[in-house]
């Protein structure tokens, strides 16, 4: 009998791992995945609603303990609100609109404008009206429980930015917009001015009833009790950005308000009279909050990033994480040494570890000061890696123990100074004794004494511009050095005492590269026409091309035959590339979801590990394979490049996009920002733009928003299509 169940259990755990490995890419961290909660909603203490992105819904029927997730799409889905008869309504991005009615267990597409929009906003009016925003200039109406939608005409000067809409009453509604805030007293058939409030750091409004209301500000909450003709500020623990609040007859006097800053939940008890901290910024470690529901006084969740849920039942007092468990912060890079050992550097002091393939991650901190960035190994056990404190200054750590612990080597001589911006890129490990750092401008450090001291080269000076970030360093020993950066590659065959400059010819630029020997390589480069993989026999004095036929935005080879890219489609879903011959041919195995990674490590063709913000890092142990190979055909139009990435407003006064559009005919063309969740942060092109080479300039003291550290998306429609392009800023 004891045979027999061993047997048993081992037929069981082959079928659940053979199951696992056919899935393609799986969530390592956040656990047990890590889409963005984007909204949630209780709708008794027992049934609970999560919008989340990548077109994934989430529902609990046990208020929220356990989960069960399920795919309608790959859109983000943004806003929940409750009608009346268990009638639920969930908008999503490119100004979707969704019905359910038997608890979320099943969705109708009830809207589809097609078109593309900034964050959409949704506000019940009764138990079968609610209005809509999607975009700038477009609110729909329902009174029929969402079946059938109108639009309502809006202001033409309402400006650039709709952020958010309100219902006081069945007739008195509110848009804010970023210059003025706008009311009906007529139920949209009229708007006027509403001078009354300040519009500048005005996130949103949310009434309870018609007398009871709040304002939520940059910064600040604002309470009235006699429907807005007068208003008092409330007393709140340090707080930033206030996300939402709740509150109403189901919470008694009860009032929860949700902010990104160093304290998540302020509760009060008495009404908004006085309050207290409930939640601090330690439950969204380096990520953010987006979503708050309570069903009762006492039970609630919070949600955001990472799809991370807390869960309280004694209205606040303690929190305990339902879904999305691990670390939230910036994964900035991984390695693994073996299929088992592994790390993960962030962009805070936490290291994370791996003995098991990543099926657990330990954190430890090796520095309580630096965070490391980049590391190199030159062994399976032997590795360096440059860290950053919280002033840019750069040091050096070792490990030799795969990346299990870390030792503070020294510092490293880059003076940073908010005008020319230096700062590492790239590093090398040639050896116990020699290593190679690439800053920007196109400098080079160089140790032979184990980062005792170093040795600034001078490489050529084509390598001093701005657009020379040094983000790839090659060695191959006795003597020789390849140092790349976004125009061009040199080579020095004397450990980087004297170089010979080999410039990429315009309008081409370096987004990945690859050396195999001094004479060969393959790089992905952006063109005039899409994104091609080129490869050099020469050492990059020359490139030969061939189109892989998409927008390819990561690339990796295991040699000069056998490679792989990542390629965002034009519906916004990704595709992992494969080729064997050098890229002559590609075979597409598609992600049939959108991707929200900013690096990946190939240890094999088969094992891989993907990671970005929130905490992401994903595993692939069949090479990414998840459904049956589809071709392709070539993309028409490209974003080319965005300069600096990472972008830092701080260190930064702007960054560049050039893109690329195709044809002789003008037609209209935009390209616009977006956060991590689907919201529009900026529009940089929006009109008749003829094909060929162009620029845009991305300036923060442009545009009345900041930037906050993240992820960022560049989009970019020209002629019916999208392309898309991720972006960081630190």
């Amino acid at each position: 009998m004891h045979m027999i169940r061993l047997l048993f259990a081992l037929l069981v755990f082959v079928l659940v791992s053979a199951s696992l490995r056919g899935q393609g890419w799986e969530w390592q961290n956040p656990t047990p995945q890590g889409h963005a909660v984007n909204d949630i909603v209780m709708i008794d203490e027992g049934w609970v609603i999560a919008a989340c992105e990548n077109g994934t819904v989430m529902r609990s029927g046990d208020g929220g303990r356990t989960w069960r997730s399920a795919s309608i799409g790959h859109e983000n889905l943004e806003r929940l609100t409750l009608l009346g008869h268990g009638t639920i309504l969930m908008t999503a991005e490119n100004s979707r609109m969704y019905r359910s009615t038997n608890l979320g267990m099943n969705w109708t597409l009830v809207y589809d404008d097609a078109q593309s929009t900034s964050y959409s906003d949704i506000a019940t009016v009764d138990d079968t009206t609610a209005i809509v925003k999607f975009n700038n200039a477009s609110i729909v109406m329902t009174r029929d429980g969402g079946l059938t939608w109108t639009p309502i005409a809006v202001p033409v000067q309402i400006g650039f930015w709709m952020r958010a809409i309100a219902v006081q009453s069945p007739a008195r509604w509110y848009i804010i917009g970023d210059r003025l805030v706008y009311r009906t007293m007529d139920a949209g058939e009229s708007w006027e001015a509403d001078s009354s409030y300040t519009a500048r750091g005005l996130i949103r409004l949310v009434w309870i009833d018609s007398l009871y209301g709040y304002q939520l500000r940059e910064g600040q909450v604002l309470q009235t009790r006699d429907g807005g003709v007068t208003w008092q500020e409330m007393n709140l623990y340090g707080f930033d950005s206030n996300v939402s609040i709740v509150a109403g007859p189901r919470l008694g006097s009860s009032v929860y308000c949700l902010s990104d800053g160093n304290i998540v939940v302020n509760k009060s008890s008495d009404g908004g009279r006085t309050w207290d901290i409930s939640l601090t910024g330690a439950a969204f470690k380096e990520a953010y909050p987006y979503a708050i529901s309570f069903a009762s006084e006492s039970v609630g969740l919070v949600a955001g990033d990472g799809g991370r849920i807390l869960r309280t039942s004694d209205g606040g007092a303690s929190w305990t994480i339902v879904h999305g468990a691990g670390y939230l912060g910036y994964i900035s890079d991984v390695h693994f040494s073996n299929p088992r050992d592994g790390f993960a550097l962030t962009y805070s002091t936490t290291l994370l570890t791996t003995s098991n393939g990543g099926n657990r991650w330990d954190e430890t901190v090796p520095s309580g000061v630096f965070s490391l960035r980049k590391a190199s190994m030159y062994s399976p056990d032997g590795g360096y890696a440059y860290a950053l404190d919280s002033r840019y200054n750069t040091a050096l750590f070792s490990t030799t123990d795969a990346g299990r612990t870390w030792r503070h080597a020294g510092a490293v001589p880059i003076t940073f100074d908010y005008v020319h911006n230096r700062m590492a890129e790239g590093i090398c490990a040639v050896s116990r004794d020699t290593l190679f750092i690439g800053v920007s401008y196109g400098n080079l450090l160089r140790s032979t004494d184990a980062g005792l001291s170093w040795d600034s080269l001078f490489v050529a000076q084509e390598f001093t511009n701005q657009y020379m970030a040094g983000s790839w360093v090659f060695a191959f020993p006795p003597h020789t050095v390849q140092y790349a950066g976004s125009n061009g590659v040199a080579r020095s065959d004397d450990l980087g005492n004297t170089w010979k400059y080999r410039p990429l010819r315009y309008p081409h630029g370096f987004q990945e590269l690859q050396f195999f020997s001094p004479a060969s390589g393959v790089a992905l480069l952006s063109t005039g026409n899409g994104n091609t993989i080129g490869k050099s026999t020469d050492g990059g004095q020359t490139w030969t091309t061939g189109s892989t036929g998409g927008n390819e935005v990561q690339m990796h080879f295991f040699d000069e035959q056998r490679g792989v890219t990542l390629a965002s489609r034009l519906d916004e879903t990704n595709v992992v590339r494969k080729t064997t011959d050098g890229g002559a041919s590609w075979t597409d195995m598609p992600m049939k979801e959108r991707v929200y990674w900013n690096g990946w490590f190939w240890l094999n063709p088969n094992e891989a590990w993907a990671y970005g913000a929130a905490g992401t890092i994903r595993h692939t142990g069949n090479g990414g394979f998840t459904s049956a190979p589809v071709s392709t055909g070539p993309a028409s139009f490209t974003i080319d490049a965005l300069f600096p990435n990472p972008f830092s407003p701080a260190r930064h006064r702007a960054a560049t996009v050039r893109f690329t559009l195709d044809g002789a005919v003008p037609k209209h063309a935009e390209l616009a920002v977006f956060d991590a969740i689907g919201r529009r942060v900026a529009t940089l092109v929006d009109g008749m733009m003829d094909g060929g080479q162009h620029a845009a300039v991305l300036d923060p003291g442009r545009f009345r928003t900041s930037l906050a550290p993240g992820v960022y998306s560049l989009r970019l429609r020209w002629n019916g299509q999208l392309q898309s392009r991720t972006f960081i800023v630190e």
